[in-house]
């Protein structure tokens, strides 16, 4: 099955930057991308913690299409109007155009699916807060989010009140290479990352179909990742 190409979805703001979602290639569905290290604090405290076996370490959003210059520079964009919009006018700005661009998204691409973070991560209790409030706006749209934030203490009881919304999918990011999905309390359903497929099938958990052969979740009619109760179990790529 071809993956269906979306059209561009963005916003110009007051400043003439432009912010927009991104499509990943084997997404149903369209994404939010943001850099990743600088705002992905539990991706940091996992390298400390379980050295070269920490998945971060081979992070895919510092490989390939994240590192070309546009898709960086769009990140950047991104993260600064958050920023800006946190500091200025408590995210107002940032929530009003997330849930318009994500209504149009949830049009294009014929699904009610949103995936949140592709790259990057929930790095501030003010950035979280700013989500749940998009998710309340679309009750209709499914919301997908990997998240190691989870090891950050400070970030724990604002990301329980994300995870609580009845369309979100919070999944705990597994902090090293074949280890069984964190199952966290307040949390969805975790995932792993295991470096072949012969130790994935001695893990707990749906194995990902686009991560052990065609390399898209359309083609194989998989959603899984949004559902809240079964570990997803990733093939390293």
């Amino acid at each position: 099955v071809k993956a269906k190409r979306f059209p561009a979805i963005a916003h110009i703001l007051s400043t003439g930057e432009r912010i927009s979602l991104s499509v990943p290639s084997k997404m149903p569905c369209y994404s939010w991308s943001i850099p990743a290290g600088e705002t992905c604090p539990g991706a940091k405290l996992s390298v400390v913690m379980h050295g070269d076996n920490a998945v971060c370490t081979e992070c895919y959003a510092e490989k390939g299409f994240y590192r070309m210059p546009s898709t960086q520079t769009a990140q950047l964009t991104r993260r600064a109007w958050i920023a800006r919009s946190l500091a200025h006018d408590g995210g107002e700005e940032f929530v009003t155009v997330m849930v318009n661009m994500i209504q149009q998204s949830v049009r294009a691409c014929g699904e009610p699916l949103f995936r949140g973070h592709d790259a990057g991560d929930f790095y501030s209790k003010a950035y979280i807060d700013a989500w749940v409030r998009i998710v309340s706006d679309l009750p209709d749209v499914r919301f997908w989010f990997p998240t190691r934030s989870y090891i950050v203490p400070n970030l724990v009881d604002a990301l329980k009140r994300f995870a609580a919304l009845p369309n979100v999918s919070l999944r705990p990011s597994g902090l090293a290479f074949d280890t069984l999905a964190p199952m966290i309390e307040g949390f969805a359903a975790g995932t792993t990352v295991a470096r072949s497929l012969p130790i994935a099938k001695t893990l707990l958990g749906n194995i990902c179909p686009a991560t052990t052969d065609t390399p898209q979740c359309k083609a194989h009619g998989c959603t899984h990742c949004w559902d809240k109760l079964v570990p997803t179990i990733y093939i390293e790529h």
